[in-house]
């Protein structure tokens, strides 16, 4: 049997997916019983320190810092109390790529596009419940209070954290559009920051989702076939795979689903149906999928784009940039017409 040996030990070094892990807002309780939920994305304790929700992973292009500076930044949070905590389970949390239903999920490079009014808004109605809630313990005017770093501050200069404010501002209905600051007041959007996780990657602490481990856990690696366009025509060792320490599972995956003729013209190489372009080994422990992965004797069809390579693909492109006509992605207003008109101007 094999021992059960560190991932750090056998691979130091090893770049994988960083996951913060930890309870979700929703229908976990609150990591402290003083921590009062404000909007989605927002949770403050009484002691003032403030928990920040983040629905994106972190895989290196800096969500776990920028994401919780836009909601810091609309809450006028003091960012030295603030802590951040994955989220999911919530509509909030979804984003929407294309024609495809909203999934929480990262890529295309959307996280902050995307997020950035959802945040700026969760941060804005945040802050304008905590200044209610001041005002109507001061019997004041809304207008005549403000909020810096993490304290409402009243019209004669009397001051309450938001600590103190929590309890009372959660009871209080949430403004579906509240009054975004003025960006010449952002004190965390736009700025250089240092990254939150930067400690956690450097002394080992952080959690990555090869370090994941849940009751009864599997886990699966993977083979893929060499080109896009490949297809799996044998597993000619799949018998003896079976058989290797640990191994429950050899399981061949399917790669694009090909629905009528018009859809496999447009993919040559792609017969209609599925057509499996990967096998997955599952495992009881990941190098035992990994080993029996790399172990596997795999025969692939190449498919239509058997001889595709970065060559070609530039050989491709300074062709059509050669060629007397070229393809339209975008057009918007008379370009053509304009230029037509007006061929000695210059037009910026």
């Amino acid at each position: 049997m094999t021992p059960a040996l560190s991932r750090r030990l056998l691979l130091a070094g090893t770049a994988s997916l960083v996951v913060p892990l930890s309870a979700p807002l929703r229908g976990q309780p609150a990591s402290r019983a003083h921590e009062q939920e404000i909007t989605d994305w927002i949770l403050i304790a009484s002691d003032g320190e403030i928990t920040l929700g983040l629905s994106q992973p972190e895989v290196g292009q800096g969500s776990y810092t920028v994401l919780p500076q836009i909601l810091a930044d609309e809450l006028d949070a003091d960012w030295q109390r603030i802590k951040v905590r994955f989220v999911s389970g919530r509509d909030a949390y979804k984003i929407a790529f294309k024609n495809e239903p909203p999934v929480q999920k990262e890529g295309a490079s959307m996280s902050t596009t995307v997020l950035f009014p959802r945040l700026r808004t969760a941060g804005a109605a945040a802050r304008e419940v905590l200044v209610r809630a001041a005002a109507e313990r001061w019997k004041a005017a809304v207008a005549q209070c403000r909020t810096e770093k993490g304290v409402v501050i009243g019209p004669n200069g009397e001051r309450l954290s938001y600590g103190a404010l929590a309890a009372d501002a959660a009871k209080l209905p949430l403004n579906a559009a509240p009054a975004l600051k003025d960006r010449a007041r952002f004190t965390l959007i736009g700025k250089p920051l240092p990254r939150l996780d930067t400690r956690a990657k450097s002394t080992g602490s952080a959690t990555f989702g090869i370090d994941v481990v849940v009751p009864d856990m599997l886990h699966g690696a993977i083979r893929s076939a060499p080109t896009f366009t490949g297809s799996l025509t044998a597993v000619r060792n799949e018998g003896e795979v079976l058989k290797m320490p640990g191994v429950r599972a050899v399981v061949r995956l399917p790669a694009v689903h090909v629905a009528n003729e018009e859809a496999g013209s447009q993919h040559p190489g792609l017969a209609q149906g599925t057509r499996h372009n990967a096998v997955c080994v599952v495992a009881d422990r990941f190098w035992q999928a990994k080993r029996a992965a790399d172990a596997l004797d795999l025969a692939f069809d190449p498919g239509a784009g058997g001889d595709l390579s970065t060559a070609g693909i530039d050989g491709l492109l300074h062709k059509a940039l050669d060629a007397d006509k070229g393809v339209t992605a975008v057009e918007v207003g008379r370009p053509l017409e304009i230029l037509a008109e007006r061929p000695a101007s210059v037009i910026e």
